[in-house]
């Protein structure tokens, strides 16, 4: 019964090795996963800021475009204003004319 507990003891104490070893094979199997999963959201991060960067361009570039717009609208309407009105004072002109003609 003595060899029997020795075996058993032997037993338990490989099985407690075999143990220990697949802890250690899943503490190296999920370091290296936790390493990938930091890789990949790093590379995440990565591709978020370039996208920000990239909007923050876009946005800057509608700003100025949209501002040019606006001055060149601007600009067309003060210039629209101006010709209707010479083309009023032709026309009060071209009729106070046709009344002194008549």
């Amino acid at each position: 019964s003595r060899r029997a507990l020795q075996e058993q003891l032997f037993e338990a104490a490989a099985a407690k090795e075999d143990l220990m070893a697949r802890i250690d094979s899943q503490k190296t199997v999920a370091g290296r996963m936790q390493r990938e999963a930091d890789a990949a959201i790093a590379a995440l991060q990565r591709d978020l800021d370039g996208a920000e960067r990239e909007f923050a361009a876009e946005q800057a570039e509608l700003a100025n475009d949209q501002a040019f717009y606006e001055a060149d609208a601007e600009d067309m309407d003060r210039n629209l204003g101006v010709s209707l009105e010479k083309a009023s004072e032709e026309f009060h002109l071209l009729e106070e004319q046709r009344a002194y003609e008549q």
